[in-house]
């Protein structure tokens, strides 16, 4: 906490306000109730219950903001169930109870969410009795013999409630709108809710316009993207020869896909597009309306939009709402007196807040307010505080629980009301927790995690059985394909994927963090301190993993670990939490989290507002790149014994890693089993391996260190490295390596041309586009003008189907491979290259052997070089070449021995995505459909 010397006054310096700080014992004894919110997707069982046990808590309720809070998680909850409901309804699963008698249900319970908001969101002062009437009838209905498998299923809840800012309120400013446009009282209405948001929106429009005296009223709710049921079509059609108005209302659009689905779905109903109005707020990262979908999807259809700064919270965090509520907080600290000051460090701060705004889909609205406190005894001291908007209702109580459950970890709290976080403003870049020591920042990642598992676990794990169910993960499987055989089997292999990801098993489901990158810790005074730190675990848009493994995977991305702080990381965290078994899970994590860093980095790198910070985007998103390669290159190796013999040997073995030792699956370039089996038996038949490669010095090392291999070349012929001494060799002068730092400023100085950070003696430049990496070449004729505006000509440019390679004149990795040898003093050795494409022919031209997989894209010269070209591609293709080799050869032959794949089931999963591509189409036809995991799938869909 900043203090301020100001005149007049007696003051007192106090380092912080830790001696006090902590939720108020008002907000202590009601926060504790809600332990259940931690998860974001209970059961609708579970939310019937929860409704029972609010209800009748509401007569010995004490305290105004208390009884709201009480009431409103009573509204969210039963508007959870309408959507499970509705949902459920149109997936026509009618097994249990008659259709009609379900849909009399739902009536009866829309009716009484109206009641409940009659005493209540309306009235501006709440009829208590009439609210507990409500609500105990609620809590009656819940009691209704329901469909089992509606009953198992988990609610969803909108992100506008979650993360979006947006309140119930917001509806009542979007409904006074829509009344002063629209006076005629008597013509009919009917609203459409687009669900989820929509289940919510919907009965409280309703609910205000029925307050205003409109009095023919009807509701829908509708998943677009899902399509209507019979039912929803039969509302809408009734309404056709009504003559009246319909209302759609959802939350803020990014595309505006979902509202344009539902306009097409009234077109074909034959509703008249100038008898609709579409009302949603705007939100903050998307206001132009023009760059949505939405004007030309809606054209005919009038819109009535809200402005942010109309939210209620916006409201809520003016001065004198402010100051009302730390007031509030700092008397019962024992404070005489609160009053909001505006100085500089208030300008400042919220500057830097400003700063460092993504302005995203998801980001909280939050300010920085400076607090001139006045002591009992007459002491002055100013304290600054942010005011952080965390949800609304029951999705914001989760900040109770980990903000008490992290306290040490996390910036001292002073409470929350209304969906806002009221806590310390810790004053530091986003980058000081790199100044911190490497051994304390392991020490405080390990108990920060340990005591989210501690303090913040699930009784049941919600990943098993959420619709969302481990979205992130997803991502891990993407083997895409543009044949109609390929996309079914792609489907059916995906459907698998998904339930098989619901079987497994954590034995320490917590609410994850999330999102543990660099720039959310900050140093404070001799400690780290997390400022963000409970809304990133579960969510429609978020990884959707319980799994601590996850942000322990996170952490070693984040922090950049080494190998050696991340077995120390592990072993701390093993040692306080408990969770022995974390080894056995993380590999797939560490995949996931590389994967969604590079999907969070692209977004970002495609939003024009951020422009100033895509150079930082496509670092991050090249270093999430690199780590899931090398991790998937580590996971690998672990199968491949290391070589036994030892030098002088008779026969090297040189490669080429991209299409050889690995090709791109999931996006990332990996090993096979295939490729496993082949390094395999050359190691164990007394081959050595040295790389040749245009990877970076990090890649080529890394691999050698993973998998045993003597030393490499890198950046295709830039320099050597000798794995058993560490020594190395620059092999680019320095008169070139000025001119190339040169040409990479300059190309880093073109909008939307970027460079490899780990490139250092060539230059690895890109631009982001459709391509299985994500990036695409620059176009020669800029890398030219460059070259030429450099004085740099004397470079040359080799042009991929990903990048642009500059490099230095006269290196190629046929010279990068004769240095090598005589580097590692093999001069003498039989060398066998093997290579799949143009620059690997240099390569072969001085080895006495080579060999190139089917695919390769030079088999005519390379032939004629004397190449041999195998009947197989990629790893299918070199463990051909490998078997080849050992057998013309001769000598030592262990052909028949294969390498051990067993192992635990998270890794399982990794390892047959991996297996996946190397098999022909018709079996992974006939995997896909005889797949236990499939009929898994099926069976709990279905049945």
């Amino acid at each position: 906490m900043k203090k301020k010397v100001v005149d007049q006054k007696t003051y007192i310096d106090h380092k912080s306000f830790d001696s006090r700080s902590g939720f108020i014992d008002s907000e202590q004894r009601f926060y504790s109730n809600y332990s259940w919110c931690l998860n974001p997707y209970p059961k609708v069982s579970q939310v019937m219950d929860i409704i029972r046990r609010e209800a009748k808590g509401l007569e010995k309720m004490e305290g105004s903001w208390q009884i709201n809070e009480s009431i409103m998680t009573i509204f969210s909850l039963a508007c959870a169930v309408s959507c499970s409901t509705d949902d459920f309804l149109n997936k026509k699963r009618y097994r249990q109870i008659p259709l009609k008698s379900l849909l009399q249900w739902r009536i009866r319970w829309e009716d009484t969410i109206a009641s409940l908001l009659d005493s209540y969101l309306i009235e501006g002062s709440i009829d208590r009795n009439f609210c507990k009437s409500a609500a105990l009838e609620l809590a009656d209905l819940s009691r209704t013999v329901l469909p089992k498998k509606m009953l198992n299923q988990a609610v969803t809840s909108p992100r506008a409630f979650r993360c979006q800012d947006l309140t119930p309120y917001d509806v009542l400013t979007l409904s006074k709108k829509y009344c002063l446009e629209n006076t005629d009282k008597n013509k009919p209405i009917l609203i459409i809710g687009l669900r989820s948001a929509g289940s919510y929106f919907a009965p409280v429009l309703r609910a205000d316009l029925a307050k205003r005296g409109y009095n023919n009223i009807s509701m829908v709710t509708l998943r677009p993207k899902k399509g209507a049921s019979r039912n929803e079509k039969e509302k809408i059609q009734e309404f056709v020869n009504l003559d009246g108005n319909i209302v759609i209302i959802d939350e803020p659009i990014y595309v505006g896909l979902t509202l344009k689905i539902c306009v097409k779905i009234l077109d074909e109903l034959k509703v008249q597009r100038q008898s609709v109005s579409v009302l949603f707020p705007l939100h903050p990262s998307a206001t132009d309306l023009n760059k949505t979908e939405a004007p030309s999807a809606l054209k005919g259809c009038h819109f009535i939009t809200s402005s942010p700064d109309e939210y209620f919270k916006y409201g809520r965090l003016k001065k004198d709402e402010v100051e009302k509520q730390l007031e509030e907080y700092f008397l019962a600290r024992d404070y005489k007196k609160a009053t909001l000051i505006t100085d500089t460090n208030v300008h400042k701060f919220n500057e830097t807040l400003s700063n460092q705004s993504e302005n995203s889909w998801t980001e909280h609205l939050k300010r920085v307010y400076g607090v001139q406190l006045e002591r009992q005894s007459g002491e002055v001291e100013i304290q600054y505080i942010v005011a952080k908007s965390v949800g609304w209702g029951w999705q914001s109580y989760r900040e109770f629980f980990a903000a008490n459950c992290l306290k040490g970890f996390v910036p001292s709290i002073l409470g929350l009301r209304d969906g806002i976080l009221y806590y310390e403003w810790i004053e530091n870049s986003p980058n000081s927790a790199k100044k911190i020591d490497r051994n304390k920042i392991i020490e405080i990642v390990s108990e920060y995690l340990a005591a989210r598992v501690k303090g913040l676990s699930f009784e049941e794990d919600p990943s098993s059985f959420i619709s969302e169910t481990q979205v992130g993960m997803l991502l891990v499987y993407r083997n895409h394909s543009t044949t109609l055989l390929g996309r079914i089997t792609n489907s059916l292999k995906r459907k698998a994927f998904n339930y098989r990801l619901s079987t497994l098993t954590c034995p320490n489901a917590c609410l994850i963090d999330g999102n543990m990158r660099i720039a959310d810790w900050l140093k404070h005074e001799f400690e780290l301190v997390k400022t963000d730190y409970a809304q990133h675990g579960l969510g429609k848009i978020e990884v959707n993993v319980t799994d601590p493994a996850y942000d322990l995977a996170n952490s070693v991305l984040s922090f950049e670990l080494s190998e050696q702080e991340e077995m120390d990381l592990m072993q701390m965290y093993m040692s306080i939490s408990g969770d022995i078994n974390i080894a056995e899970r993380i590999t797939l994590y560490k995949v996931l989290t590389g994967l969604w860093s590079m999907q969070q980095s692209r977004f970002r790198l495609h939003d024009n507002k951020l422009s100033s910070r895509h150079r930082e985007y496509s670092d991050d998103f090249i270093k999430a790149w690199t780590f899931t390669m090398i991790q998937l290159a580590r996971y690998t190796a672990s199968f491949v014994p290391k070589l036994e013999a030892k030098s002088p040997f008779n026969t090297i073995v040189v490669s080429d890693v991209d299409g050889v030792i690995d090709q791109h699956i999931i996006g990332i370039p990996s090993n096979t089993p295939s490729g496993i089996e082949a390094l395999s038996l050359l190691h164990m038949n007394g081959y050595p391996i040295v790389l040749n490669t245009a990877r970076s010095v990090y890649d080529v090392k890394e691999y050698c260190k993973a998998y045993g291999f003597l030393g490499g070349v890198a950046e295709s012929g830039s320099y050597i490295w000798d794995a058993a001494t560490d020594k190395e060799q620059i092999l680019v002068s320095a008169e070139t390596l000025t001119k190339i730092e040169r040409v990479k400023l300059a190309l880093e100085d073109i909008p939307g041309v970027f460079t490899n950070p780990y490139y250092k003696y060539s230059i690895k430049a890109f631009k982001y586009g459709d391509s299985i990496t994500g990036t695409i070449p620059v176009p020669s004729e800029l890398v030219n003008s460059v070259l030429a505006q450099c004085e740099a000509e004397d470079l040359y440019a080799h042009q991929t189907s990903t990048d642009t390679a500059i490099l230095s004149p006269g290196i190629d990795k046929g010279t990068g491979m004769m240095a090598l040898l005589q580097f590692l003093n093999c001069s003498t050795c039989n060398t066998i290259a093997i290579g799949d494409t143009e620059p690997d022919l240099s390569m072969f031209r001085v080895a006495n052997h080579s060999y190139a997989p089917s695919h390769t894209n030079v088999r005519n010269a390379a032939i004629q070089i004397g190449c041999h070209v195998v009947d197989k591609p990629f790893q299918l293709g070199l463990l051909e070449i490998v078997r080849h080799i050992i057998q013309t050869n001769g000598g030592k032959t262990r052909l028949d021995e294969k390498p051990s794949f067993k192992q635990k089931e998270h890794n399982k999963i990794l390892f047959d995505m991996l297996s996946d591509v190397e098999k022909s189409k018709p079996r992974r036809l006939l995997e896909a459909i005889f797949n236990e995991n499939l009929f898994g799938a099926f069976k709990d869909h279905f049945l």
